[in-house]
């Protein structure tokens, strides 16, 4: 892993210069987030394409990717979030997903037998809702998980959360 410990701005003390990578389909997010990360010293990437994005950089990981406002626009969100693992995320990943649907999150035993159809009705069993058409006017909004979804993924994925700072962002870091 490469460090993440600085000196001066643009200079880390271990002399490895940590990286980001931001996958956004909105511009003016890349301009903010690299006005407020530059000068902490990474490098970043941006990319604006989702999924297709994480093809370009199989060969390279990096310290910290801010995934956000992406996975609703996927056709194969935990596919994207399996492929962050495996070959872009090196440390951590902030992740951020429109939410729909009940805060609940349930605890769930390990398994359950084929009869119980009952733990799919509360409100807290992880769920995600299919966009045929449109949402908000937007015909790639094709998936929009509830929060235990969210959690439920992201840890399926191989991410442990380690914070929750925002109701629809968190901040995780990659399992071995």
């Amino acid at each position: 892993m490469r460090p993440v410990d600085f000196g001066t701005p643009g200079e880390p003390i271990s002399g490895a210069m940590p990286s980001v990578l931001i996958v956004d389909d909105l511009l003016s997010i890349h301009e903010m987030l690299e006005a407020v990360i530059q000068p902490t010293g990474f490098v970043t990437s941006f990319a604006t394409d989702g999924e297709k994005a994480l093809g370009r950089y199989k060969s390279e990981k990096f310290d910290l990717v801010l995934f956000m406002g992406v996975l609703y626009h996927l056709r194969h969100p935990l596919l994207a979030l399996d492929l962050l693992w495996e070959h872009v995320v090196r440390d951590r990943l902030v992740f951020q997903s429109m939410q729909r649907g009940s805060t609940d999150v349930e605890r769930l035993k390990e398994d359950y037998p084929f009869s119980e159809t009952g733990i799919f009705e509360k409100p807290g069993y992880p769920a995600m809702y299919f966009v045929e058409k449109y949402y908000c006017g937007d015909p790639t909004n094709w998936w929009i998980p509830n929060q235990a979804c969210v959690e439920a993924m992201l840890r399926s994925a191989g991410f442990e959360i380690e914070a929750h700072p925002e109701q629809e962002v968190y901040v995780c870091r990659r399992t071995a």
